[in-house]
């Protein structure tokens, strides 16, 4: 991951911003230096954001600070997809790779 930083942690983070901004078409990728999401809301309209290491101190306390605590609703099921997704990186030491795509999320 980028310099370190643990998959499953991140991708909680990732998550939690995807279901904030109502997102459905997702796509992650994972360059040397930050992760790039992309994806459309209900509307079309693509968003484009990078997740650079300046940001990552401030995700990963998100995401500890989230360990053991469920949000008001309940945690959404791509916030758990993601989240295991990330654990299993992390426990085969894989990485993202060039790309992980979700052409339709419907969770």
């Amino acid at each position: 991951m980028l310099d370190g930083w643990a998959y499953g942690d991140l991708l909680r983070v990732v998550g939690d911003l995807l279901d904030a901004e109502s997102a459905e078409q997702v796509e992650i990728v994972q360059h040397p230096e930050a992760l790039t999401l992309t994806w459309a809301s209900a509307a079309n309209q693509f968003t484009h954001r990078s997740v650079r290491d300046v940001n990552l101190d401030v995700l990963q306390q998100q995401a500890r600070a989230l360990r053991g605590k469920e949000k008001a609703g309940g945690t959404s099921p791509r916030v758990e997809l993601l989240r295991t997704l990330g654990q299993l990186l992390d426990y085969e030491q894989l990485t993202l790779g060039e790309s992980w795509k979700s052409h339709t999320v419907t969770v």
